[in-house]
């Protein structure tokens, strides 16, 4: 790439000087890690550099996944050479599944920057790069997606939000078309994806109560433009009146009717999201057993849970700090202070405390923690989830239901993959967790303790 495409600027010459000096020098870890530094403040000319060492493996280990990740965020950026790159993996299926329409659209947006080799493979390939620009009608009934995993985006520009009330599909419908749309739009300066999918929500529906689930990331495009996206499941436990907004009316649908706005993405979202709401039919209560957050009431219960666990010398796993926490109302205190992110002790890492309550007789029955995501540790050795029951309601199916009842709340934070870890000699638990889907990976040692460790997908 010539310097004449860049701006002038600090980290144009930066580059500039890591290739002067250590590349053609060949001292290509150097002149890697100095990209990397450049590429992680957003750099696109690095990032596209990056994603090169990557895919050749000069100055680090080759990893097709890293080279695409990298180039991808070059494209995105608007790097011309990570967008004709970009077309190239995808035209030849290098680090991606052979994608020729992606590789097509990349390919005119290079071109499109006067990118040589892009031009000459649309005319290849038979784009034309130069085509006029088209009315935002047929921009709406043309666009397509990609689907990707949650998280595995950047830069998210829109939200779209399928929403379920009693099974069915919510749907609006703009004053100025006679279609039917998902909620959705543009996440505002400031906004986390999902305030701006609890905004939509309600400004296109008049939908406030409800509970939001990231589903997936996808790529949106059509043949002028692309940005990223994330895909939210609303289960709507009550329809409110919709406000005053560019939407004419809100309306509940068996099924996707033909008449959509965006005929081919709408269906793609909505059969991700009903994937989420299948795993959600699963139920987070039965007639005698409920989970519940840590609460006052059940200070008395705390301490009489606490020492029977004690009595008989066993380990309470999925309890926080109970063994070590002799006042109940400290515990209970700790729990709340360790569930916010803005409040967890530095050397952990969220976690949401459940009781499982017998509701017959309002007894803890056993405890359950969901961590929100990983340190080192949880990642080798315990998971996403702990879990135990006390002592004398063992054998009774408990942890089975405990589990299972926990899992809905894991979709809740966007886990779709939970993983559980247990002795490698505790059949019991063993059992629970294939009980409730968990697939075998790998047995891993610590301090002397032999774990299996067990994936459940959602």
């Amino acid at each position: 790439m010539t310097d004449a495409y860049y701006k002038p600027c600090k980290e144009l010459e930066l580059c500039n000087e890591l290739i002067e000096t250590y590349f053609n020098t060949k001292r290509y870890k150097e002149c890697f890690d100095g990209h990397l530094t450049i590429a992680e403040q957003g750099y696109p000319l690095a990032e596209c550099q990056v994603g090169s060492f990557y895919y050749d493996g000069l100055g680090v280990e080759r990893n097709l996944d890293k080279a695409v990740y990298w180039t991808r965020r070059a494209a995105d950026h608007g790097d011309r050479d990570g967008q004709c790159n970009l077309a190239w993996f995808h035209e030849d299926g290098i680090g991606v599944e052979r994608d020729l329409e992606q590789a097509g659209f990349w390919y005119k947006k290079a071109a499109l920057q006067g990118h040589d080799l892009a031009i000459q493979k649309c005319m290849e390939l038979g784009i034309d790069w130069q085509a006029p620009r088209i009315d935002r009608e047929t921009i709406r009934k043309d666009l397509k997606c990609r689907i990707y995993p949650l998280n595995h985006l950047e830069r998210y520009k829109y939200v779209a939000v399928c929403t379920s009330y009693q099974g069915k599909w919510v749907l609006s419908r703009h004053k100025k078309r006679n279609t039917w749309e998902t909620q959705g739009g543009h996440i505002e300066p400031g906004e986390t994806p999902i305030e701006a999918a609890r905004r939509e929500l309600f400004e296109e529906s008049g939908i406030q109560d409800a509970v939001l689930y990231p589903v997936c990331d996808y790529w949106g495009f059509d043949t002028q433009a692309c940005s990223n996206g994330v895909v939210f499941l609303a289960i709507a436990h009550h329809i409110g009146q919709l406000p005053e907004s560019e939407m004419a009316e809100m309306a509940v649908f068996d099924s996707l009717p033909a008449d959509l706005t965006y005929p081919n993405t709408t269906p793609v979202f909505c059969n991700e999201a009903d994937k989420i709401r299948r795993r959600l039919a699963w139920r987070t209560e039965t007639e005698n057993l409920i989970l519940q957050r840590p609460s006052d009431d059940y200070a008395a219960q705390i301490t009489e849970y606490r020492r029977e666990f004690l009595d008989v010398g066993d380990s309470m796993d999925g309890c926080g700090s109970l063994r070590q926490t002799e006042d109940a109302m400290e515990y209970i205190r700790s729990c709340r202070i360790k569930e916010n992110i803005a409040t967890v002790p530095t050397h952990l890492v969220p976690g949401t405390q459940f009781f499982l309550i017998r509701k017959s007789d309002s007894k803890i029955i056993g405890m359950l923690q969901v961590r929100h995501y990983f340190n080192e540790y949880l990642e080798k050795y315990a998971g996403h989830i702990g879990y135990s029951v006390r002592p004398s309601e063992r054998r009774k199916g408990y942890a089975k239901q405990m589990l299972h009842m926990a899992l809905p709340f894991c979709l809740e934070l966007g886990i779709r993959r939970v993983l559980i870890c247990c002795l490698e000699d505790n059949m019991g638990s063993e059992r629970t967790i294939r009980a409730n889907g968990g697939v075998y990976e790998s047995t891993v040692e610590n301090n002397g303790r032999r774990l299996k460790r067990f994936w459940i997908e959602l």
